[in-house]
């Protein structure tokens, strides 16, 4: 018997989450926690920080107080010798929302102590040993401190001991400019202090859409924020209470000092002391090593949260935390992890929030098949009321509207991104936004403006509004007329000639267009041509009939003749009428997936047309219109049908001359002649077949 079924390490956001649905899925729960209840977002990230950009946000609006036509009466002079101790006191009235005694209160027994791993089943907490069923490790992670000279020997700030200053000091040297650097410099520069930002990359934030990130920078810059991109911090001393940085950037080397010095270049695990080689789980510099279910190595073993990379955030804390702990708390693990609709936001002023692919990556994964939908918060009337106007919403999505991307820069940003959001995970494209009634004026606006937008493109790509556009547009009406003029033929054609083009009508009239043909002989050849070429000009059935019945009033080789200049411009006239109404169209829509097939066509093209000639099965309309839609040339075509006819020509005028004697034109198709032609096509097409699958294999 185990101690517990469950047991909970570290009571940070994670941990709170897994112990209580552990708790309420009634399995006895132990939550062990190494400091104090509510981690790290409580004491040391989200509530300390965001109450620090709320007071710096105040006293940025405190001096715009002319912008909105407002004038103090005296100088405002502010005094923040408060503002630390205002964090940390909305920090501790949190904390004491959910003191131990309330998780006792429900059941969950709550131990504080470093945990230690003895093996798979068994810790060691204080002085106390503990066994369990299940275990989930949710012990966070650190400011990681990177290895540059001189940094042990300087009194540096991480996000853990900031929120301790009990005033602020004159200015800061603050090395990373990731999400806490960024958030952390740009309030302290709204409270006055004077901050330097050292970023080794050219970006800011570096896994936002350069172009918000950009963006930001500009902004954060005017506000009279220091960032310098591409300078390396080579060296860190102290001397006479300031902090002294050597730095390296395009200009060389040169010194630059500040009060106090703030660490922000990453995190690291919180692993060092859990002893888990013990308990058999593999683990890195970057985490544990987990698996879909966010199992370990050790399969009675979960993590989640910052312990559990790649992402860092309380809000994926929590999520992972429900997966891990539905799967330890049943036989089975059944839940898997899904990161597609991981989303963040960095509290800067302006906010700004992401959701999916950069423009870069979606470029990358679609070939640059994407729509970007982009919208100046300067056209928002509420931004316009409020003098929140810089900002800009950039929604990345298909060309169908399933969104890739959310990026918006702006007041509220993390706010007015969960309504794309919600459309993203829902696998709504972002057009159905346009159709949700939205309160004005509202921000808002800066998404449904952008879905508008997509709605209307999405509507212009539909079937039949391209193809009412297509038949309106002025440069397509002579196409349209001459579409409208063939099918006009085609129709008083088959209306006029359809029933008399067949065998049963040429074995019942044979006498009398002998009689015809012998009488009028060069008459009777010109109507016979220019029947042809209108029959398989307009693809009219009754080609075969027409060559049998050449046949029967020219005798064999002269029948062949004039079938072959007949069928030969017919199919040419075919041909030319493809090409020009759909074949440059074609080649432009699929011109990538069509490049490889143009240049087989440029080298073997004659080879693969004489093929299908020569075989009975490919009907002789439908070659002419494959033809027509490729960049096969206008002479290639041409000679390949006058010699790609010749012997079914043949064998079909001499069975003219046997018209009595046949039941039906099928008669003339018998095995021998069949195997005859299709020995002509495996003639055209097999130097063709030696020089790509023979010939390689030979020389191997």
């Amino acid at each position: 018997m185990y101690d517990y079924n469950v047991v909970v390490i570290g009571a940070g956001s994670a941990g709170l989450v897994a112990c209580k649905l552990a708790n309420g899925l009634g399995k006895k729960v132990a939550l062990l926690e190494k400091r104090k209840i509510g981690g790290d977002c409580t004491w040391f990230g989200c509530i300390p920080s965001k109450t620090l950009i709320k007071s710096a946000n105040i006293a940025h609006q405190i001096s715009r107080l002319t912008e909105f036509g407002l004038k103090s009466n005296g100088p405002v002079d502010l005094n923040t010798d408060a503002v630390m101790p205002h964090v940390r006191a909305v920090v501790q009235a949190d904390a004491d929302g959910h003191p131990p005694a309330s998780y006792e209160a429900e059941g969950i027994n709550v131990l504080f102590g470093a945990a230690q791993f003895l093996d798979n089943h068994r810790l060691k907490v204080a002085d106390k040993i503990i066994s369990a069923k299940k275990f989930i490790i949710c012990t966070g992670s650190h400011a990681s401190i990177p290895p540059i000279e001189g940094i042990d020997n300087v009194d540096y700030l991480t996000n853990e001991t900031i929120f301790d200053l009990d005033v602020l000091p004159e200015s800061m040297i603050v090395l990373g400019a990731g999400p806490i650097g960024i958030e952390l410099s740009a309030a302290l520069n709204l409270l006055g202090v004077k901050v330097t930002v050292l970023a080794r990359s050219p970006q800011i934030l570096k896994k936002e859409d350069p172009e918000l990130s950009d963006r930001l920078l500009q902004t954060l810059r005017a506000e009279g924020l220091t960032i310098l991109t591409e300078t390396k911090a080579k060296k860190f001393s102290q001397r006479q209470g300031k902090v002294i940085a050597d730095i390296e950037d395009s200009e060389g080397t040169r010194q630059i000092e500040a009060q106090s010095l703030l660490v922000a270049v990453g995190r690291r695990p919180n692993i060092d002391t859990l002893s888990l080689e013990k308990a058999g789980v593999e683990f890195d510099d970057k985490g544990i090593k987990v698996d879909k279910y966010l199992r370990t190595t050790t399969k009675n073993i979960y993590a989640a949260g910052d312990v559990a990379p790649p992402y860092l955030f309380t809000h994926i804390a929590e999520y992972e935390a429900v997966i891990a702990t539905t799967n330890a708390c049943l036989p089975l693990p059944v839940r898997k992890t899904n990161y597609e609709n991981v989303l963040w936001c960095t509290y800067t002023d302006p906010e700004l929030a992401r959701a999916g692919l950069t423009e870069e990556q979606a470029r990358a994964q679609y070939d640059d098949k994407i729509k970007i939908y982009r919208w100046e918060h300067k056209n928002v009337d509420r931004a316009k009321t409020d003098l929140e106007e810089n900002g800009l919403t950039k929604i990345i999505c298909t060309p169908k509207g399933k969104i890739l991307g959310i990026h918006i820069l702006g007041y509220a940003a993390a706010e007015l991104m969960h309504e794309v959001q919600l459309a993203k995970s829902l696998n709504k494209p972002f057009s159905r936004i346009a159709s949700v009634i939205h309160a004005y004026p509202s921000y808002s606006d800066a998404v449904r403006q952008p879905a508008k937008k997509c709605y209307i493109d999405i509507l212009q790509n539909n079937f039949f509004v391209k193809l009412a556009r297509g038949l309106t547009a002025k440069k397509n009406r002579a196409k349209i007329i001459l579409i409208l003029l063939v099918i006009a033929a085609f129709a008083v054609l088959l209306m006029t000639f359809g029933d008399s083009l067949t065998f049963e009508n040429l074995r019942r009239k044979s006498t009398e267009l002998k009689d015809y043909s012998n009488q009028h002989y060069a008459i009777s050849v010109a109507i016979f041509v220019a029947i042809y070429i209108v029959s398989v000009a307009f693809s009219i059935p009754g080609a075969t009939v027409l060559t049998l019945t050449s046949g029967l009033l020219y005798g064999t080789i002269l029948a062949a003749l004039y079938v072959n200049v007949g069928a030969t411009i017919g199919a040419t006239l075919a041909f030319v009428f493809v090409r020009y109404i759909a074949g440059g169209w074609v080649q432009k829509k699929y011109a990538d997936k069509l490049i490889k097939f143009n240049k087989e066509l440029s080298i073997n093209g004659a080879k693969y047309l004489l093929t299908m000639r020569f075989i009975p099965a490919f009907p002789f309309w439908l070659i002419n219109v494959f033809a027509g839609l490729t960049k096969i040339r206008l002479w290639t075509f041409f000679w390949t049908t006058s010699v790609g006819i010749i012997p079914g020509s043949l064998v079909y005028a001499n069975a003219g001359k046997q018209v009595g004697s046949l039941e039906s034109a099928s008669d003339i198709l018998t095995p021998p002649v069949y195997g005859a032609f299709l020995l002509l096509a495996v003639f055209c097409i097999l130097p063709v077949v030696y020089k790509k699958f023979i010939k390689p294999r030979l020389n191997k």
